[in-house]
């Protein structure tokens, strides 16, 4: 089963804490959000991502083609003939990662829409943001959606302490989902149109081709 995070907003809301990073690459203790959101979902023995990429996308792309490195320790040979050896080569994260342009500008629902060849193929995937990091039990929701037999389950966890419930407070009146997660069976719902750049609800269908801002 694979996990596809949107990755390619461009995070206006924090864009003063760092000028030259996309969003889900600003660091929470040395590693970035996206790390965590991955590490997470590894840990739960979900390790096949699709990265949905905009906004400064090659950032998170050098992230990637680099992450050995910058994950070990280097012996660098200067001169005509040198190279560089990786000391500790050995890595703890077997993950499979694609990395998809997807447009800077597009819609939530597009970016999946242009995806959609890399998870077709799939029953069941699981979508969620490049910027929400919680403590959940996959393996626990993933059953509890499977024993439901529905099309698509969202999944919201709210922050605790009194200076985050204001600030969910102020987001909840602008409407803006916090931490939402999305398990979809997309060959199951032909009524859920996903188009890239923009979005189309069927009433008949009961679906919103959003999954998410």
């Amino acid at each position: 089963m694979k996990t596809v995070i949107l990755c390619g907003g461009m995070g206006t809301r924090i864009r003063d804490a760092n000028e030259n990073l996309p969003k889900p690459l600003l660091p929470i203790g040395g590693k970035p959000i996206l790390w965590h959101i991955m590490k997470g979902y590894a840990h739960h023995g979900f390790k096949d991502f699709v990265l949905c990429l905009g906004y400064k996308g090659w950032s998170i792309k050098e992230f990637f083609l680099n992450y050995q490195r910058l994950s070990s320790d280097l012996l660098v040979t200067l001169g005509p003939t040198g190279g560089t050896e990786l000391l500790d080569p050995a890595l703890n994260e077997d993950w499979r990662v694609i990395l998809a342009d997807t447009g800077e500008a597009t819609i939530a629902g597009g970016r999946l829409a242009a995806v959609r060849k890399y998870v077709d193929k799939d029953d069941l995937i699981m979508l969620t943001y490049g910027d929400g990091v919680a403590n959940v039990d996959i393996k626990r929701l993933v059953a509890f959606h499977r024993g439901h037999g529905k099309v698509a389950r969202p999944f919201r966890r709210a922050v605790r302490g009194r200076r985050h419930r204001r600030r969910v407070q102020r987001e909840a009146a602008g409407r803006r989902r916090i931490d939402q997660r999305w398990l979809l069976r997309l060959r199951r719902a032909p009524h859920l149109e996903l188009r890239q750049g923009r979005r189309r609800h069927d009433p008949g269908g009961g679906a919103d081709a959003r999954a998410g801002a």
